[in-house]
């Protein structure tokens, strides 16, 4: 090792061993775990669009067009627009004539929504099994129904709770994230 470079690892070993160098390391690292968000543009770049995508398209003029993904090439965008007829038809729209490319995606999931599904499903299926218990005429006979209800209604009530929050998770709304804009350069992948 020479000279110099011994010199240059001192001075970095002591720099970075003092206890006011850890501490703002600790800090930004602290920061920069607990700050950081993903900012628009980065989901937007990152948005992989399938053919069959609803897509919302904004022309630099005119109003805007709702279709169907179909394909793309370097001069143009494809889509499927719904004919009132019932048919589809192909529209070529060109990337120098559009402003924005929005794509219609499911948003996240949300736990509110499971734990109510679950909750109404548990709540539903143990009224209906109540009711359906009230209903029958005998008291406390070896043959009656009402056994079968008690033994299995745990059971049952579980597994409306788990359908409901199965409907809970499945009802996530639906948002349009834009996934072009006309002063980017990247096109929808």
């Amino acid at each position: 090792m020479t000279r110099r470079t011994g010199e240059v690892l001192s001075i970095v070993a002591s720099y970075t061993s003092s206890a006011t160098m850890r501490k703002r390391v600790c800090l930004a690292a602290t920061l920069l775990l607990t700050l950081s968000v993903p900012a628009q543009s980065q989901i937007a770049t990152a948005a992989v669009v399938a053919p069959g995508t609803r897509l919302r398209l904004t022309p630099i003029l005119g109003p805007q067009q709702l279709g169907r993904f179909d394909s793309q090439t370097a001069a143009e965008l494809q889509l499927r627009v719904a004919c009132t007829s019932g048919c589809d038809r192909l529209v070529r729209m060109p990337w120098s004539d559009l402003r924005q490319v929005e794509a219609r995606v499911r948003g996240p999931v949300s736990p509110m929504r499971i734990a109510v599904g679950a909750l109404i499903g548990g709540v539903g299926t143990y009224l209906v099994l109540r009711g359906a218990q009230s209903m029958s005429d005998c008291k406390g006979e070896v043959t009656c129904p009402n056994i079968a209800f008690e033994s299995q209604a745990p059971k049952l009530t579980l597994a409306g709770s788990l359908l409901g929050a199965v409907v809970g998770r499945m009802s996530s709304r639906h948002r349009w994230e834009t996934v072009w804009v006309a002063d980017s350069t990247a096109r929808p992948r």
